[in-house]
């Protein structure tokens, strides 16, 4: 993994952070695991029902979205 890798993984992780205060604090459900956020609901305005937080098989999280 390159430093450019650790810095981008490291950035959605904090983006999840947010928006798991977010989530939490407008009641909505979501789901995290170490390799994607999603919500269950519709999202907050100005915020998207996905997070990528690493690379991986894009085919199970695409599956894991929809």
């Amino acid at each position: 993994m390159t430093g450019w890798d650790d810095r981008a993984t490291h950035a959605a992780r904090n983006s999840a952070d947010l928006y798991e205060a977010v989530f939490r604090a407008h009641g909505l459900a979501f789901h995290r695991d170490a390799a994607l956020f999603r919500a269950k609901e519709p999202p907050p305005p100005c915020h998207s029902g996905a997070l990528v937080l690493k690379r991986g098989d894009d085919a199970a999280q695409m599956a894991a979205i929809a």
